[in-house]
């Protein structure tokens, strides 16, 4: 099933690695690593 990046609209698949799925929020990886700080 695919998921919709909540930052960039991105697609993703739910079991892609290093993806933020939590609260309703969902990130793909690449937004997910961005955001670290």
């Amino acid at each position: 099933m695919s998921l919709e990046c909540d930052d960039c609209g991105e697609e993703f698949e739910e079991d892609d690695p290093g993806i933020l799925v939590e609260d309703g929020e969902q990130l793909c990886p690449f937004c997910n690593s961005e955001e670290s700080d």
